[in-house]
């Protein structure tokens, strides 16, 4: 036999539960970006440098994804990476103007 659930049962249910196992009910279908690259090498420019003190960095891009934009680099691929975003931003602006 098919046990029904009223919507009554399912707000008394919700209520009881944390604001962590709320979001973790709401977005239970998507795993998170993180879990898509590594979490303990950089990922540095061109095929990494395997330093193990990088960190969750935001590009200077503006993808409509927004996942795309963030990458983990150590501090000097980071300053590598920048050097190459703000050189192609201005070949972009220099011809757009």
């Amino acid at each position: 036999m098919i046990k029904m659930t009223t919507k009554r049962e399912i707000w008394i249910e919700e209520s009881k539960m944390t604001w962590l196992d709320k979001i973790k009910k709401r977005f239970a279908h998507s795993r998170p970006f993180i879990t898509y690259f590594p979490r303990f090498h950089c990922m540095g420019a061109e095929a990494g440098c395997g330093n193990i003190r990088a960190s969750w960095r935001r590009q200077y891009t503006a993808y409509y994804i927004e996942k795309l934009n963030w990458v983990y680099l150590c501090d000097e691929c980071n300053q590598i990476n920048n050097e190459y975003w703000n050189e192609m931003w201005s070949e972009y602006w220099s011809q757009v103007i």
